[in-house]
């Protein structure tokens, strides 16, 4: 099975909307719950070891800067805080799909999806062939990509500052020392 789908269904999907993926007679609607996981800003938790001075949101306690010796230390931290991220936003999910789902009937749907009316079942309430799609939605994965590259080069390939410099300067929106870092 592939992510819960028989591999016929997995290879019978259709995009449905602008990023849902549907598996047509096959599945119920799709549903995106959970606060989002905004790429950029967990990278500013690994600079705080957790603690968000903007968004007001933190993360698990990834270490201070100054026990971040390489670029691999740096992105296991980083991917850390994504995990945490993208299961509080599952967690999210999960608890307000099962706290509605006696509410979210839709017969007309049901009838129309594959083995509702054999089992008697409406599509969210275990009817559809395939399990239902819960996502957590996500924002600035790219930019992400282009910050952590970045410092990468800056910080550690080519030795131009400290992560602590780095921290400064963001913290202080780059005034006073005007140190190139890219």
């Amino acid at each position: 099975r592939w992510g819960g789908y028989a591999e016929a269904h997995a290879r019978d999907y259709y995009p449905m909307g602008c990023v849902e993926i549907m598996i047509q007679g096959k599945s119920p609607m799709w549903g995106g719950a959970g606060g989002p996981v905004i790429f950029p800003a967990l990278i500013e938790l690994v600079f705080t070891s957790g603690r968000s001075n903007l968004a007001g949101d933190s993360g698990p306690q990834t270490g201070e800067l100054h026990e971040i010796k390489t670029f691999e230390d740096f992105m296991s931290a980083y991917l850390e805080q994504v995990r945490h991220r993208v299961r509080a936003g599952i967690d999210q999910c999960e608890g307000e799909f099962s706290r509605d789902r006696s509410r979210r009937l839709d017969p007309f749907a049901s009838a129309l999806v594959d083995n509702c009316l054999e089992k008697g079942l409406e599509i969210e309430q275990g009817g559809a062939e395939c399990p239902f799609i819960r996502t957590v939605s996500s924002r600035g994965l790219g930019t992400a990509v282009d910050a952590l590259a970045a410092l990468k080069a800056a910080v550690f390939e080519q030795q131009r500052l400290t992560l602590q410099e780095l921290k400064d300067a963001l913290d202080s929106n780059f005034d006073g020392d005007r140190k190139s870092v890219v």
